[in-house]
């Protein structure tokens, strides 16, 4: 990292430092998830739910299970709808209820 004489300055590279590696992150889970068996990708979404790294804080529901390959936009709206949830949500902002019954009804779909 340069040395910055404005605090100002120091703060925004930090701050754009940040974003890159949630955007870095993002994109190696998403493609992570595209080499995976259906299931499997459900799963790995399931254990993500419960880890909540930051990465997923700003990620939309939608987005999230939008990653999983070959999961019908039926299986999704029904996944959402058993949460209580709209796919605009963010993982950060799910209540522990929602967090719960999402994680309940993925793991239906995975186990089917």
């Amino acid at each position: 990292m340069t040395q910055v004489a404005d605090p100002k300055a120091a703060q925004r590279i930090q701050a754009l430092a940040i974003g890159n590696k949630i955007r870095y992150d993002r994109a190696a889970f998403k493609t992570e998830l595209k080499v995976m068996k259906k299931n499997d990708a459900i799963l790995k979404v399931i254990e993500l739910l419960e880890d909540n790294p930051r990465f997923v804080h700003s990620l939309k529901i939608g987005d999230l299970l939008n990653y999983v390959p070959r999961l019908n936009y039926k299986t999704k709206a029904r996944a959402l709808r058993a949460a209580s949830c709209s796919e605009n949500r963010t993982v950060e902002r799910l209540t522990s209820r929602q967090r719960f019954e999402l994680i309940i009804e993925l793991d239906a779909i995975a186990s089917k």
